[in-house]
């Protein structure tokens, strides 16, 4: 038990992790230079997109793709099993791409 400890703390150390909260706040501060950057109508489009996501797919995608965590990371911290979370990961996925494409963009 002891050693499993020390290696979740491990690799809390070698991450450099971003709370979602302070994540979304700073998205909220640099609102006009997130436009700015995002001048192309496809990149405003899939943001858009993302930020419509419900509970729990926003979370699941922001914690496996821009924290790089696993499914079994995420179900610990969600209180979920990993196959839970890999299948939310899925339909955000696809409810993404389907946005997407209504948008009249492609993949």
């Amino acid at each position: 038990m002891k050693n499993t400890i020390y290696d979740d703390m491990r690799v809390e150390k070698k991450r450099m992790e971003v709370p979602f909260e302070e994540y979304m706040v700073r998205e909220e501060r640099f609102a006009e230079t997130d436009y700015l950057i995002l001048r192309n109508d496809e990149q405003q489009h899939i943001l858009h997109c993302i930020n419509r996501l419900p509970y729990p797919y926003k979370e699941v995608l922001y914690l496996q793709y821009y924290q790089e965590y696993s499914s079994k990371e995420i179900g610990k911290l969600l209180h979920r099993s990993p196959a839970s979370i890999r299948q939310i990961s899925k339909r955000g996925r696809d409810k993404l791409r389907e946005w997407i494409r209504e948008g009249g963009y492609s993949l």
